[in-house]
């Protein structure tokens, strides 16, 4: 797989994963920690992560990465879709695709169990820098597109790792898998609001 990735993208430089989540969660997740341990060693200003399911649709994104995200985070929410060759959407209110980090913001991270494809990461991911009293901007203008899929979560993992925010992020009630949900309602309610918005 490097190798065909290389010779497709001879520009970009490929990391390759030294461990991955499959003794504690059955399959080849990649640590949210490790990536930004990546991302720090690049010795970059500003360092970014992006779901790989999205179409980028408004190159002002790449400028806005360059320029807001000192010292701060930048993140955004994608916009579905349920055609490929579309250039609108809805957007998607209860998670988050993208983020740009000031080289600052990456150590403001505990170590914890989430990662890339699991719940919550990307919760994780904005409250942390919050709770350390970054500024945190939160793009408002349509810049990904996501085609829409099915999806399977495992309520396990979603309630372990719903779990493991709650240590850092108190919730008012003991949560359960009934009210988990609501949990999740209330931080991305919190995410949603406290961040500056930011038009592209």
């Amino acid at each position: 797989m490097a190798r065909f990735l290389k010779a497709n993208f001879p520009a970009i430089e490929f990391v390759a994963a030294t461990h991955d989540a499959r003794a504690q969660f059955q399959r080849s997740y990649i640590y949210f920690n490790d990536c930004l341990a990546v991302l720090r060693d690049t010795g970059a200003r500003t360092a970014g992560m992006i779901n790989a399911d999205l179409r980028l649709i408004n190159n002002r994104l790449y400028h806005l990465a360059a320029h807001e995200a000192a010292p701060s985070l930048v993140f955004g929410s994608r916009f579905d879709t349920v055609a490929p060759d579309t250039t609108t959407g809805k957007l998607y209110s209860l998670g988050f695709d993208y983020f740009f980090f000031h080289r600052e913001v990456l150590s403001d991270y505990p170590p914890e169990d989430f990662c890339l494809g699991l719940p919550w990461w990307d919760y994780w991911a904005v409250l942390i820098p919050l709770a350390k009293k970054r500024q945190v901007k939160r793009v408002v203008t349509p810049a990904v597109l996501h085609e829409t899929h099915s999806t399977s979560w495992n309520k396990e993992n979603w309630l372990a790792l719903g779990n493991t925010l709650a240590k850092y992020f108190s919730p008012s009630i003991e949560l359960t898998q009934d009210n988990m949900m609501n949990y999740l309602d209330q931080l991305a309610r919190k995410i949603n609001l406290e961040p500056q918005d930011i038009l592209l």
